[in-house]
């Protein structure tokens, strides 16, 4: 089954494949919000289209930092970052000190998380 909705940025018609089930869900939901079909989907798309690219920042990120932390080792474990963080949210003016070897670590250690999302590239 095919729907059609007006992309509103472009203006131009586009064609969605919409099982039966799918597409009596966006109606019912539609009816009940006092709504279009059409205004369902394209809340639904751009609500879509955001998180993603929300999303895809945040790998981004995490992989820009995975990447300064090979070059340079440096990185603060959990609980310096939480007990950094607590200060911070009570309002205490703070800044990140220097480890005893007088390092100034800056990249946060996410060893276990950044390479799922390195793999994870869709």
């Amino acid at each position: 089954m095919f729907t059609r909705c007006y992309m509103p940025s472009s203006k131009q018609l586009k064609s969605v494949k919409l099982d039966d089930e799918l597409k009596n869900r966006v109606k019912d939901l539609a009816n009940a919000r006092q709504r279009s079909a059409h205004w369902i989907m394209r809340e639904a798309i751009s609500d879509y289209v955001d998180r993603e690219e929300k999303r895809e920042a945040l790998r981004r990120d995490a992989l820009k930092a995975w990447s300064a932390f090979q070059r340079n080792g440096k990185h603060l474990k959990m609980e310096e970052a939480d007990a950094w963080l607590a200060k911070l949210e009570s309002g205490e003016d703070t800044e990140i000190h220097q480890r005893a070897n007088g390092a100034s670590p800056f990249v946060f250690h996410l060893s276990s998380f950044i390479p799922r999302w390195a793999a994870q590239r869709h």
